[in-house]
């Protein structure tokens, strides 16, 4: 989750929120995926009106989540985006168990918020 958080070269800082964004959801939704739209909403609504974020920034985040993961060396990748569907699931099983057996407030508290926005 650090790598995928760290070096984000956006004002936009959406890796960070999304993860939080992630870590709020049940394994459960996470493992048959979570609406784009469901997850937007909660990124917007955790920026709590921090720089707005276009519909244009979102397509392209998601759009290009494996590509980002790979550039980031995370391998396998944790998350994919199906395109058909507009869905988010987290593909690494080994991330599921990890965040079915962590305590999410404790990982949410390992990474600090972005200053710059």
């Amino acid at each position: 989750m650090e790598d995928y958080i760290s070096g984000d070269d956006s004002k936009l800082n959406l890796p960070y929120y999304f993860i939080h964004a992630i870590l709020s959801f049940q394994i459960e939704d996470l493992e048959i995926g979570i609406s784009k739209r469901i997850i937007e909403d909660k990124i917007v609504s955790l920026k709590k009106g921090d720089s707005l974020i276009r519909q244009t920034d979102f397509n392209r985040f998601f759009n290009h989540m494996v590509d980002y993961q790979i550039r980031k060396d995370i391998s396998p990748p944790l998350f994919e985006f199906d395109k058909g569907n507009q869905a988010i699931k987290i593909i690494d099983s080994t991330f599921i168990f990890f965040i079915r057996h962590k305590n999410r407030e404790e990982l949410l508290n390992c990474f600090c918020k972005p200053t710059r926005e």
